[in-house]
């Protein structure tokens, strides 16, 4: 069965918030430690890749997190890429 799950901006202001958002929301083990390339690895690893991942707000979380925002896309862009059953739309 296929899972969704949206990373929703309001109420997140740095890339930290928005790591430590997706450790919950991907449900990562403990050892997690809400960097960056650990985000990309614990998705690889730990999550069903047989998923849609909404991001919502991207407008404020773009506004708020500058060149972060893109390199946190780009994690998300590189799984979608790697796995077609990951899937992964933005939604402003």
């Amino acid at each position: 069965m296929r899972r969704e799950i949206e990373l929703n901006s309001n109420g997140l202001d740095t890339l930290d918030d928005y790591l430590v958002e997706c450790g919950r929301l991907f449900d990562f083990p403990s050892f997690y430690t809400n960097n960056i390339d650990e985000l990309y690895e614990f998705i690889q690893t730990y999550t069903d890749k047989n998923l849609s991942l909404y991001w919502s707000n991207t407008k404020d979380a773009q506004n708020k997190l500058g060149q972060d925002f893109y390199r946190l896309k780009e994690v998300f862009d590189l799984i979608s890429s790697q796995y077609s059953e990951f899937r992964f739309y933005v939604n402003e």
